[in-house]
C-alpha cells in the first residue's frame, strides 16, 4: 500500500508493492517503490460524489482511473527478496538508490 512520502523522516518513504510468499520458507523477489507525498494526496475513495449523468460518469471514472495511475507511480523502484519464515517475513533490502529515501514499515 503506498503511504506516501514524509514518513519516516524522509521525503521519499518505501513501500513494498508486490505481495508476500504465502507458502512458510519460500523466498520471492518482490519490489519497492519509493513514493513522495505528492504522490498519495487525494486518495480516490475521497472522491465519493455521485454524477447525475451517464456522460458525467464516464468523464469522472476516466478522471479516477488517470488519478490512481498517478498516485501508484514510483519515484525510484528496486527490487528485494522477500522470506516466509513460517510466522513472520524476512528482508534483503539494497542499499537506496538516494539519500532522500528510506525504507519505512510504518502502517
Amino acid at each position: 500500500v503506498n503511504r506516501g512520502g514524509n514518513r519516516c523522516a524522509t521525503k521519499y518513504s518505501g513501500y513494498l508493492k508486490t505481495s508476500h510468499p504465502t507458502t512458510p520458507y519460500d523466498m520471492s523477489l518482490g519490489k519497492v517503490c519509493f513514493a513522495s507525498s505528492y504522490q498519495n494526496y487525494g486518495s480516490t475513495n475521497s472522491l465519493h460524489t455521485k454524477p447525475s449523468s451517464s456522460h458525467f460518469l464516464t468523464l469522472h471514472q476516466a478522471f479516477l482511473s488517470a488519478i490512481s495511475i498517478f498516485l501508484n507511480s514510483c519515484k525510484y523502484e528496486v527490487e528485494v527478496e522477500v522470506t516466509n519464515c513460517n510466522g513472520f517475513y524476512v528482508y534483503r533490502l539494497p542499499e537506496v538508490p538516494s539519500c532522500n529515501l528510506r525504507y519505512c514499515t510504518e502502517v
